[in-house]
C-alpha cells in the first residue's frame, strides 16, 4: 500500500498554522533548492509516491516553498498555503511518551497484553503494550486501502490473519494507532486532548 507523504523541512510544521508564512523570495539560493528539491521529490509526486508541501524557512524569511502532486488526486485540487497536513509519524513520538507517562503513574503496565486496555483484542495472541511500542508485534505496517475510520482494535480483532511473527521487529503503523487507543482507554480522555 502506497500512501502519500507530506513533505516537510526546516520550520515546515509552521505549514500547518493558519496564517500561512510569507511568499518565499527569489535569491539565487532558493533557485538552488527549487531545482535540487524538484530532483528528489518532482519525479515521485508524477508517480503518485509523494504529495505535499514543501516549505524551508531560515531566520523567520520563507526561503523556498514548492507543491508536489494534488491536495485531492482525484479532483486535481492544487495545494494551498491553507491545507493542514496529518503530522503522520510525527505522532508516534507523543504516542509513545504518552504511554510512558501512563506507565510512570501507574495507568498502564507495559508488560501487560494490549487487550487488557482494548478487550476487543482479547482472542487474539498477548501482544505486549512493550511488544507493540518496539514494533515487535508482528502487526501489519499499514490498514487496507479500503479501510474506513473506526477503531483500529476492532479491525484487527476480525483479521487476526493479518498478525505475523510476534517477537520479530517490523514497522507498524497499526501498531501506533492501538497504542493511541490504549492512551485514551488507560486516561479516560480523548487521545488529542491528553496528548495536548
Amino acid at each position: 500500500m502506497r500512501y502519500p507523504l507530506a513533505l516537510f523541512a526546516s520550520c515546515a510544521l509552521s505549514a500547518c498554522a493558519a496564517v500561512p508564512p510569507p511568499a518565499a523570495v527569489s535569491t539565487p539560493e532558493a533557485n538552488r533548492l527549487s531545482d535540487r528539491a524538484d530532483t528528489l521529490f518532482a519525479q515521485r509526486a508524477l508517480d503518485h509516491d509523494l504529495s505535499g508541501t514543501l516549505l524551508i524557512r531560515r531566520n523567520g524569511k520563507t526561503i523556498l516553498r514548492r507543491a508536489y502532486g494534488y491536495a485531492d488526486w482525484e479532483a486535481r485540487r492544487p495545494h494551498d498555503p491553507n491545507i493542514r497536513y496529518s503530522a503522520a509519524s510525527v505522532t508516534k513520538g507523543l504516542t509513545a511518551a504518552a504511554v510512558v507517562h501512563l506507565s510512570r503513574t501507574g495507568q498502564v503496565d507495559l508488560g501487560a497484553p494490549v487487550s487488557r486496555y482494548l478487550p476487543a483484542l482479547a482472542a487474539l495472541p498477548p501482544l505486549t503494550v512493550t511488544q507493540v511500542l518496539a514494533h515487535e508485534a508482528g502487526l501489519p505496517r499499514d490498514l487496507p486501502d479500503d479501510w474506513q475510520a473506526g477503531k483500529v482494535s476492532r479491525w484487527l480483532a476480525a483479521h487476526p490473519e493479518d498478525i505475523g511473527t510476534i517477537g520479530e521487529e517490523h514497522y507498524s503503523n497499526v501498531g501506533y494507532a492501538l497504542l493511541a487507543e490504549v492512551v485514551a482507554a488507560a486516561s479516560e480522555r480523548d487521545y488529542a486532548d491528553f496528548v495536548r
